[in-house]
């Protein structure tokens, strides 16, 4: 310390004039702490030969200071860093110029800035051009797709779309009414002539709220987030045109079921009227059926409760049954319809989910038969070298390009007008498309408008798992169950009936039970039960407790559920928690009921 005293004391002695100097030294206090003493040395006397030999001298404590000092550049450092390194785009500007001449103009007399920018453009851009940016950080060069600043300030005007220079007046407007606070959504230009969605903040830091020149300013990237905003607000928007479509749907077979129900129960008319209105009755449940069974598969495949049942199956067979059931159909609008199926041995024999294949080929049919007015629909089945090769062709109304990917997006129809033309509910096609996917397959489509549609999937050849003696495969004619006894528990008495009736041919005894306590009884009471048809829901004692009271004491009677919940079954595992043989999903469909009896009475 005295070195540096009397470095000082040499320069004023240098001087011929009586000059000041200043130095900080540091000084240990009693206590052992460094104190910081600014001082401020002056000439106060100097002897005949011009030698000073006098000085004044003033101390101050500067400690404090000192310390405020210290902790301003570690907060400017940690700002610096932080600046640099936070997730977000961020960049600095000096906007003191533009706020003068923004006060100059108000000077003259300018108050509606927006107008004036308006009717004088060149004053707008000139104004812009004073707002200085001062620097960004790394992640705005990111989001602009620029390598650094200076690549980026050589091309500032380019990230400028109409949109950015309207927010940037605005931007001036708000400085103008010195507003320390600016947001905005607008949008930016990248280097690789990108439009960015970007939400833009600005904020003057309060040092700085006097003067404007520094403006921090934020911008976040909200392209993925506008784009997710329009996709929910479509998707929104086509929900509610399927809720109002599923209403207008569900509600015409009902009025066809009532209606014609009603007319049944009079008197005045002749069979064959009754014939007729039994037969609407038929189609309308068939309607209705397919309506429900669309929404609960849809929901299903959702939420990921829809389960793969593959075996081997013979894809002719199958192609034949689905003819069948739309014959009438074909008839009544007077269409032809071709198959053309390839030879191999394979279509006898295919490993895949045959429920699921059947459905994919009943939806795409009949939404060829839907939008065909007059012409032929067309099936083909290929066997390629290693997939299955399907088209189902129409000439009907066909598909703009633009839908050709949309019209897979559940809810989806081509428009209202033409759903209100040819019905339906805009879920068919995402469920052919999910099912197609499930079997590990592809599907596409072409189109030309007013030429019509063919729509394409191939499914995967895989080798056989499966033995081909499946049970599953056996055609069953003139079976004799005379010497087997069922018992039926089932509360609601068509289902019986239907159930009763079906068995009559095969000579069976049918015992009924209408609740869950009954069927109890029953098993205690009857020496012979060979199989159990169980109802689920029942009054007194429902399927689930019924069943398990029954396995306490019969364990070796097989016993099917009856659900219209299939997915609590599809694992095995929910099947032996009940303690049930095999389950059958409502509608009860005769294929299936068949290949049950067949499992339990047939199995040698």
């Amino acid at each position: 310390m005295r070195e540096k005293f009397y470095e000082k004391i040499e320069v004023l002695q240098s001087s011929e004039k009586n000059i000041s100097v200043e130095c900080d030294f540091h000084l240990k206090h009693k206590n052992g702490n460094y104190l910081c003493f600014s001082f401020k040395i002056t000439v106060f006397k100097r002897d005949k030969n011009n030698e000073v030999s006098e000085v004044l001298g003033f101390a101050k404590n500067v400690t404090k200071y000192e310390k405020m000092l210290k902790n301003s550049n570690k907060i400017k450092k940690n700002y610096e860093v932080l600046f640099e390194t936070i997730p977000v785009a961020l960049l600095e500007e000096d906007c003191f110029e533009a706020k003068k001449y923004l006060e100059n103009l108000k000077k003259q007399g300018i108050s509606d800035f927006e107008k004036y920018f308006s009717q004088h453009p060149d004053k707008f851009f000139e104004c812009a051009s004073l707002v200085k940016v001062i620097k960004v950080n790394r992640k705005t060069c990111e989001l602009l797709e620029y390598e650094n600043f200076e690549d980026l300030s050589q091309n500032f005007p380019n990230i400028f779309t109409e949109k950015t220079v309207d927010s940037f007046r605005k931007a001036l407007i708000s400085l103008a009414e010195s507003n320390i606070y600016f947001e905005t959504e607008t949008e930016q230009r990248t280097k690789n002539g990108k439009i960015k969605q970007v939400f833009l903040c600005s904020f003057v830091p309060e040092c700085y709220r006097k003067t404007f020149k520094k403006v921090i300013v934020v911008i976040l990237d909200v392209t993925a987030l506008m784009l997710a905003k329009e996709k929910a607000e479509e998707s929104d928007m086509l929900k509610t045109a399927f809720l109002q479509s599923i209403s207008h749907e569900i509600r015409t077979p009902m009025n066809s079921i009532s209606g014609f129900s009603e007319l049944l129960a009079t008197e005045t008319y002749t069979k064959e009227q009754k014939k007729m209105f039994v037969d609407n009755i038929k189609q309308g449940c068939f309607q209705l059926i397919e309506i429900v069974e669309n929404i609960i598969e849809i929901s299903q495949i959702y939420s990921c409760q829809m389960a793969l049942k593959e075996k081997l199956i013979n894809v002719s067979a199958l192609v034949k049954v689905v003819f069948d059931e739309f014959a009438s159909k074909f008839e009544r609008k007077n269409l032809k319809f071709n198959i053309f199926l390839s030879s191999s041995e394979i279509l006898l024999n295919f490993l895949t989910d045959e429920e699921k294949l059947e459905k994919i080929l009943r939806h795409l049919i009949s939404n060829a038969i839907k939008f065909t007015e007059s012409g032929a629909i067309e099936l083909k089945c290929n066997v390629l070298e290693h997939e299955i090769l399907f088209s189902i062709s129409d000439t009907g109304i066909g598909i703009c390009k633009e839908m050709h990917e949309k019209i897979f997006e559940p809810f989806r129809q081509l428009d209202t007008g033409i759903s209100r033309k040819y019905g339906g509910n805009g879920i068919g096609l995402s469920i052919v498309k999910s099912y197609v996917e499930m079997l590990k397959g592809k599907i596409w489509l072409k189109s030309e408008i007013n030429k019509g549609t063919t729509f394409y999937f191939s499914l995967p050849i895989r080798e056989n798992r499966y033995s081909s003696r499946n049970i599953e495969h056996l055609i069953i004619e003139n079976m004799d169950l005379s010497d087997k006894i069922i018992l039926i528990a089932e509360d609601e008495i068509p289902n019986f009936v239907y159930l009763e009736t079906f068995l009559e041919p095969t000579n069976v005894k049918i015992l009924h039970a209408h609740n869950g306590q009954e069927a109890v009884d029953f098993c205690r009471n009857e020496a012979q039960i060979d199989l159990i048809f169980m109802d689920m829901k029942m009054p007194v004692m429902d399927g689930y407790t019924a069943t398990q009271l029954i396995k306490t004491f019969r364990i070796n009677i097989p016993i099917v559920a009856l659900t219209a919940y299939p997915v609590n079954f599809d694992n095995n595992g929910e099947i032996l928690r009940y303690s049930f043989d095999k389950y059958l999903q409502k509608p009860v469909h005769t294929y299936e009921l068949l290949k049950i009896l067949a499992y339990f009475f047939m199995k040698s």
